[in-house]
This record gives C-alpha cells, structure tokens and sequence, in this order.
C-alpha cells in the first residue's frame, strides 16, 4: 500500500504549475489574484503549464510568461485589474513575455 501511496503522491507533484511571482508590486497580490491571473490563460490556450512567472509591474498589471505542458510553447500576456476583475490584456505569442529595460 505504500509503494503506490508513494507512487500518486509522486505523480500528482509532476503535474502541478510551478507559479513564480515578481516585480514590485508582487506584495500587492492575493491568492484570489494569482488564481484568476493563472486562469486566464485557460481561456487563451487550454492545457496544463509547467510553469508561469507573473511579473506584478502595477498594483492593477501583471506581465505573465507561461510555459505550456512538455515545453511545446510559451507565451505571455498582460492581465489588467478592472473595477476589480482580472481580464486579459495584449498576447505576445514570437516569444517569452519579459520586459525591457527602460533607458534615460
């Protein structure tokens, strides 16, 4: 019995998203935000994500890069906070989501 307790215990852990969250405003995000940001990328691509960075640039922006099951592909999209709902903002699909250094 306790090889296969190990055994799911392994296999539910191998299919998890792994989330990370940065940026300054990162403080500013309740799990209730981090769940609906993640779920916007549902309705973008369905499936399952390794991974996904969200980059809380503003108290109501977040940057996120999503990296799909396998690493098959990667994507990021900006989720925007409105009357205090996540909605999906721009798509950048060419390549990963990562914002630029600003020059003076």
């Amino acid at each position: 019995m306790r090889p296969l307790f190990v055994f799911v215990a392994v296999l539910l852990a191998g299919c998890s998203t792994y989330t990370s969250i940065v940026g300054p405003y990162r403080a500013s995000l309740s799990p209730r935000d981090v769940r609906a940001i993640t779920q916007i990328a549902q309705g973008i691509y369905p499936g399952h994500y390794n991974q996904m960075t969200l980059n809380a640039v503003g108290r109501d922006e977040v940057w996120v890069d999503a990296l799909s099951h396998a690493a098959t592909g990667s994507y990021g999209y900006v989720a925007v906070r409105r009357h205090g709902i996540w909605k999906r903002g721009a798509i950048q699909t060419s390549a990963r989501y990562t914002p630029l250094a600003i020059r003076d």
